[in-house]
């Protein structure tokens, strides 16, 4: 299925309308991104944006991983559409209100992903406990659908040996995509490692052995406890309004427990940097849990980070990356022309 051509289930993205009461002039139609709706079985609703340029085929593939009895409309539209305008491809992928076991939400989206034909480079963006299962879907490309070697290989998406890292994909011959359909290019993990949801062997290999080697990898944390701070605030100004010393003692009990929650919290987060030698961390201040939401400019802007990582191009200059998969021959120039089309910025 080309995913360029338009049907019947494509409708452009909403735009925002102007809280101004003057008069506006009436702006020049633009392109719009294609968004392209799929519905595997109601009421999940999977969406795929794709940006209006060449080669749209071949553009980085950012795969949503929403949290824990939410979905992804309408709080990741706006940093969807801050990704098409980066020229990345995205999917919006509808686990639906009750949580499947991680293991069974990857197997439906590597078969989702075969199915439609939707080869990578992939970039994981996960918030909350859609950690859990970005961080599956990368177990299982990274053993090819094995438990660390063990068990039983699957019929669908990555669990077949053409997606596991160094696999040559499909289509052989001209035209063929030369990257693997498994190929990830990094990961933004956005509020996600306090959920829980892995087995503990999973999550320990991972870390022992980083999950994602190489490849970039950023890590955004939002004031996560920002809510509870502005009621402790709140109780602690009636508390001395009051003057009563049970009220302030009990605001004090609060404080302590929220500084130690703070401080785990903040532990948690940060040892997710250890699954890749290439992370980052992004502290975002005034910004509760849902970043995704409330700042999706920051998300985007991470999202770009490891795209440009990925491609071994560094603020938009040129230069090569050591890491870059670029090489030489075909698959250099094919990276090189990506590179050229997303960022404008060339290989010497």
């Amino acid at each position: 299925m080309d995913t360029n051509e338009p049907h019947a289930g494509a409708l452009p993205l909403p735009v925002a309308s102007s809280s101004s009461s003057a008069p506006q002039p009436q702006p020049q139609p633009q392109p719009q991104p294609q968004l392209q709706c799929h519905s595997e079985e109601p009421p999940h609703q999977h969406k795929l944006l794709t940006p209006d340029t060449p080669d749209t085929a071949h553009a980085p593939l950012v795969i949503c991983f929403h949290g824990s009895g939410e979905s992804c409309a309408p709080a990741w539209d706006a940093l969807a559409r801050l990704l098409v305008a980066q020229g990345q491809r995205v999917l919006l992928y509808e686990r639906g209100p009750l949580n499947p076991r991680p293991e069974d939400a990857t197997r439906a989206l590597c078969g989702y992903l075969e199915a439609r034909g939707l080869r990578g480079p992939y970039v994981l963006v996960a918030h909350s406990y859609g950690g859990a299962f970005a961080r599956m879907f990368l177990q299982h490309y990274r053993y090819g659908g094995k438990e660390k070697g063990r068990g039983k290989s699957g019929r669908n998406g990555c669990w077949r040996s053409g997606w596991k890292r160094g696999g040559t994909g499909r289509g052989e011959g001209k035209g063929a995509v030369v990257e693997d359909m498994g190929n990830i290019m990094g990961a933004v993990l956005v509020e996600t490692g306090q959920e829980g949801g892995l087995a503990p062997g999973v999550e320990d290999a991972q870390y022992k052995n980083p999950a994602l080697g190489d490849k970039p990898l950023s890590v955004v944390r939002g004031d996560s406890f920002l809510g509870e701070w502005r009621r402790l605030e709140q109780r602690e100004a009636a508390a001395a309004a009051e003057g009563k010393e049970e009220g302030r003692e009990a605001c004090r009990r609060v404080r302590e427990l929220l500084e130690l929650s703070e401080e785990e919290d903040k532990r948690l987060k940060r040892r997710q940097l250890e699954l890749s030698t290439r992370s980052r961390f992004v502290q975002v201040e005034e910004c509760g849990h849902h970043v995704v939401r409330d700042r999706p400019d920051v998300v985007a802007a991470e999202v770009r980070w490891v795209v440009e990582e990925g491609l071994g191009c560094e603020d938009g200059n040129g230069d090569e990356d050591r890491g870059s998969r670029g090489g030489e021959g075909g698959k250099g120039r094919f990276w090189a022309r990506v590179r050229r089309r997303l960022f404008g910025c060339s290989v010497g």
